[in-house]
């Protein structure tokens, strides 16, 4: 990662604009991504429609950033306060050979396939697309405390 580029928390929807390619380089149902010009170490996520989706990568990683969970997820750098916008580390495709070292994922992670998958330039192997998760029952099995008011 480039350690030289530093960017504010959060950028608004027209400084995502203003950084990102006019075409994205890859698209799926919900979101298109774009590469940065001034930045070859990120790319940006642009949501279709609703904002869900940079709402819940986002969710995730700033749940998961301070657990041993981190090393599985690629980073989010920022997010634009309306979620259309999503900066996240750049981790390229994996070759055919490099699926069988995929690290096991947390089974609430759910509809993973090959494009959700990336490698980092030092060759981690991490998730690029975690916006689709089953949380509930997780969540539900989680330890409880009772609340003294």
């Amino acid at each position: 990662m480039s350690a030289a580029i530093r960017y504010d928390m959060p950028l608004s929807d027209e400084r995502f604009s203003g950084l990102i390619e006019t075409s994205p380089f890859a698209a799926g149902a919900g979101r298109e991504v774009y590469n940065v010009p001034s930045d070859e170490d990120v790319v940006v996520k642009k949501v279709k429609g609703e904002f869900l989706s940079n709402y819940l990568e986002w969710l995730i990683w700033t749940s998961i950033m301070s657990t041993e969970l981190i090393s599985l997820f690629g980073r989010c750098i920022t997010i634009s306060p309306t979620g259309r916008f999503l900066m996240m580390e750049r981790l390229v495709n994996l070759d055919d050979w490099e699926f069988d070292r995929i690290p096991n994922v947390p089974n609430w992670m759910t509809d993973i396939k090959r494009s959700s998958i990336g490698r980092t330039a030092d060759g981690q192997i991490k998730l690029r697309d975690y916006a689709s998760a089953k949380l509930g029952e997780t969540l539900a099995s989680a330890p409880r405390r009772r609340v003294a008011l």
